[in-house]
């Protein structure tokens, strides 16, 4: 069987394990899976971007905001993208203009009140499978739905305090992640043309 929905990855789920007892926690254990993924997944499906509203020198971060990956600020037609910087290397300047850099804490934080339009390009988390929407895949589902199932795994051993093997299925988790990661990372760019050996035409 497939893992193409969340029905049948909670059909799954119950065929790696030895319990059969857990049922009823199944949706549980995926949405905790999920929470864990955001943390480290960054994968092109979590490409997102949206204006933001600035007050001041902030900006209140979308919903599902998982991560930065670049902002952008427009005035008079010209757009900039604005350095990252981390918190505690941010010099606060006084008046408006373009920022020359920005931080996240609870929001978006510029080193001086933007004088333009402001855009948030950033990594997404997808819609949760267990949503009352009635969402049964996404995007990691779909390409990735072994970090779903050694994610829920995981997390059922937990519940279980079966340390060895809620460990084995954390470290597959984690790999999964990893090779996704790498995946998209790699499928940006293409690999530089092989050299032709031998004499010219």
């Amino acid at each position: 069987m497939a893992l193409d929905t969340y029905s049948n990855l909670k059909a799954a789920i119950l065929r790696w394990s030895p319990r059969k007892d857990i049922t009823d926690l199944l949706d549980d254990f995926i949405d905790l899976a999920e929470s864990e993924m955001w943390k480290t997944l960054r994968i092109r499906d979590m490409e997102t971007s949206a204006g933001i509203t600035v007050s001041g020198r902030t900006a209140t971060l979308p919903a599902a905001y998982v991560a930065a990956r670049s902002v952008i600020h427009v005035q008079g037609g010209e757009s900039i993208r604005i350095n990252p910087v981390a918190p505690q290397s941010q010099i606060i300047k006084s008046g408006s203009g373009i920022p020359s850099n920005f931080t996240v804490r609870d929001s978006v934080e510029f080193d001086r009140t933007p004088n333009g339009t402001v855009t948030l390009e950033y990594y997404a988390s997808l819609t949760s499978l267990g949503t009352a929407s009635g969402a049964t895949v996404n995007g990691v589902l779909t390409r990735f739905p072994d970090i779903y199932l050694f994610g829920a795994l995981s997390q059922m051993f937990g519940f279980s305090e079966d340390t060895e093997e809620e460990l084995k299925w954390k470290s597959k988790f984690e790999s999964a992640i990893l090779g996704a990661n790498k995946q998209d990372r790699d499928g940006r760019y293409l690999a530089p043309a092989g050299r032709v050996r031998g004499s010219t035409p």
